[in-house]
């Protein structure tokens, strides 16, 4: 079996300098970070927590569509429009909004199209029935018209830049913001606010995590991860692969962020978390299974139990 990254290059096409990097500076102590629970050795017999990742992008569109899917058929329909004071209560809740991130050779706009234009297709056509297609700009917006032309997919709802559709008197369906970025973010509240009255929202591949000003912290939030994927390097003196992977499946509380590693031809878990892990939480959990698996650790506990025994 390839390495994810040349997986990557072969079937995602995704070069490893699109691969979350971080450094990894020395190989220190086991740690621990409140909301990080980091997995703990494995006794040799006992098995590991291996998960399995997508081989191509293909099957991550399916899978991602099937972890959708599972949520929005526990939606109940949308409310109908208000006009004038009160408005706002016929805007989504929280409980109706999705995120979907998978890994892209690029974020070039034609990328971004085929992703979002594939996803779409892979669900059910009742489900997606007029859906509007919001992007981040105009030339994005462009991109999905071209790739629905070229894919024989015409019809369907609306497809307009995020401006564009601020400025529209309403807008109904299943709605799917394509890459919004953290300078967009007023923009979609207006959106969800103001304009669009629908079932369910779903944000694919959002660049809005970082740097989010506080007052919109509850807007990026509220967009549940239903399917997530992203694949991770680690430099310096602990080299590593591995994945953050975290996928819906009933409740939120019972779907954790998983911080997988590659260990030969597996990838086994070696940290989770309730929220979205940081750099520093995957530098820290990857840290601690390279200390927890190295040779000098083990001796360290070896000694260490042979001399608290000499003590009793």
């Amino acid at each position: 079996m390839q390495s994810l990254q040349q997986r990557a290059l072969r079937e995602w096409r995704i070069p490893p300098s699109r691969c979350c990097a971080f450094t990894c500076p020395s190989l220190k102590a086991p740690q621990l970070r409140a909301g990080l629970v980091v997995s703990k050795a494995i006794a040799p017999g006992q098995e590991k927590a291996v998960f399995s990742i997508p081989e191509s992008k293909d099957e991550a569109v399916k899978v991602s569509a099937a972890a959708l899917l599972g949520q929005v058929k526990q939606l109940k329909g949308p409310k109908k429009a208000k006009k004038g004071f009160g408005a706002a209560a016929t805007s989504s809740s929280p409980g109706t909004r999705f995120s979907v991130e998978l890994p892209l050779a690029s974020d070039n706009p034609a990328e971004l199209a085929a992703l979002a234009t594939d996803l779409l297709a892979a669900l059910p056509a009742a489900s997606t029935a007029g859906a509007c297609i919001v992007c981040a700009s105009e030339q994005l917006a462009a991109a999905v018209q071209a790739a629905r032309s070229s894919g024989g997919r015409q019809g369907g709802g609306a497809v307009l830049s995020l401006r564009a559709a601020c400025q529209a008197d309403s807008l109904s369906g299943p709605l799917l913001l394509l890459a919004p970025a953290t300078s967009d973010v007023a923009l979609v509240e207006q959106l969800l606010d103001e304009v669009w009255v629908g079932p369910w929202a779903l944000t694919v591949n959002p660049d809005w995590h970082t740097n989010t000003p506080a007052a919109y912290q509850g807007l990026v939030a509220s967009f549940e991860a239903a399917y997530s994927f992203l694949p991770i390097a680690t430099q310096g003196l602990v080299r590593a692969e591995g994945a953050v992977l975290r996928q819906l499946s009933g409740s939120a509380a019972a779907s954790p962020w998983r911080v997988l590693l590659k260990e030969g031809e597996q990838f086994v878990q070696v940290g989770q978390m309730k929220r979205r892990p940081s750099q520093s939480d995957l530098e820290l959990a990857f840290m601690n299974a390279r200390a927890a698996s190295s040779p000098l650790t083990s001796l360290v506990k070896g000694v260490k139990g042979i001399m608290d025994k000499g003590k009793k």
